[in-house]
């Protein structure tokens, strides 16, 4: 019996010497092509830079995406907002305004808490809503137009 356990190991181990060769060369190539992508990338850095010289409007560079106030949402997602707000008008303009926590507190399901804050910052800058009063923590609190 233990002839066949052995004889089986020495097979399995004669199948997986050539596994291990190919993937020692996988590696190697994995490790070549990383390296020559990097070559790649700063040759064409360079000839980018050299064109500009010559010539800058051949080449764009490439402009960073600043938003001021931190984060975005989708138009989407403002616009789901504002209609909740709207189609609980009556309910949000009573009690002093409304914040955050009133519209997940009425049922605003979906959405992280700073997505809603992002929503309605870019609803009061719309004109939709108008800032009403500071909370105690600082929460802002805001009215419908109209």
């Amino acid at each position: 019996m233990t002839n066949i356990v052995t004889d089986a190991r020495e097979a399995m181990a004669s199948l997986a010497e050539p596994l291990r060769e190919q993937l020692k060369t996988l590696d190697r190539e994995i490790e070549e092509t990383a390296v020559r992508l990097v070559i790649l990338r700063n040759t064409r850095r360079d000839v980018a830079n050299a064109i500009r010289l010559i010539d800058p409007n051949a080449v764009p560079t490439k402009k960073k995406v600043v938003n001021p106030k931190g984060s975005s949402v989708s138009p989407e997602t403002v616009e789901a907002v504002r209609e909740f707000i709207f189609d609980h008008k009556a309910e949000l303009n009573t009690n002093g305004g409304f914040n955050t926590t009133t519209l997940m507190n009425l049922g605003l399901d979906g959405f992280a808490r700073q997505t809603i804050v992002i929503a309605m910052r870019k609803l009061h800058e719309a004109g939709a809503l108008t800032f009403d009063h500071t909370g105690v923590a600082g929460s802002k609190f805001y009215r419908t137009v109209g």
